[in-house]
């Protein structure tokens, strides 16, 4: 039995190892935003908070119903954490409702939902973690939030959404071969 049990620990080490080994870059830098920041976690970015509430509105708009927040952490590759403390966010500003069973369905329709208020609703959440942080990181904050405001404007999600999937199909096709 003594062998049994170092053997699984040997397995599980390795494991562990493993996944260290594979995501080592991304756990750095997350360890040092979070030390940076103080919080204990890492903010979701405002253009990723911004596709979440999007793909739940999808999602419900083509009749797909309520979406689970470890389904979207999956997809999207996110730390649940993540994903839960931003549609908890949502959930205050009434943006969606959490079912029984724990799923999301939206409060509100995409057309509803302007991307102005999204915006200001993740900066009273996130960007008040960042008062006590390092220049650099301040600055970064500062600098996405002009990004967003100049690539997505004042405009409501669906809009934003449909301009987006116009794009997308309008964009010439790139060749299968390596670019150099």
């Amino acid at each position: 039995m003594v062998w049994i049990y170092y053997s699984w620990a040997i397995v599980l080490l390795g494991a562990e190892l493993a996944y260290v080994v594979d995501h080592r870059v991304r756990l750095r830098s997350e360890a040092r935003l979070k030390a940076s920041l103080g919080l204990g976690f890492t903010p979701l970015s405002r253009a990723a908070s911004v596709v979440l509430l999007l793909d739940a509105c999808e999602a419900f708009e083509a009749g797909s119903g309520a979406v689970s927040p470890a389904d979207l952490s999956a997809r999207y590759q996110l730390h649940p954490d993540q994903t839960e403390r931003w549609f908890a966010v949502l959930e205050e500003a009434a943006y969606v409702v959490r079912t029984p069973s724990g799923t999301l369905a939206i409060a509100k329709s995409a057309r509803a939902i302007r991307l102005k208020d999204v915006s200001d609703l993740y900066e009273r959440t996130f960007q008040g973690a960042f008062a006590d942080a390092s220049e650099q990181v301040r600055s970064f904050a500062g600098d996405e939030l002009g990004v967003f405001i100049a690539g997505m404007g004042d405009r409501t999600l669906a809009d934003w959404a449909s301009e987006r999937s116009a794009g997308a199909r309008s964009a010439p096709s790139r060749p299968a071969g390596p670019t150099n």
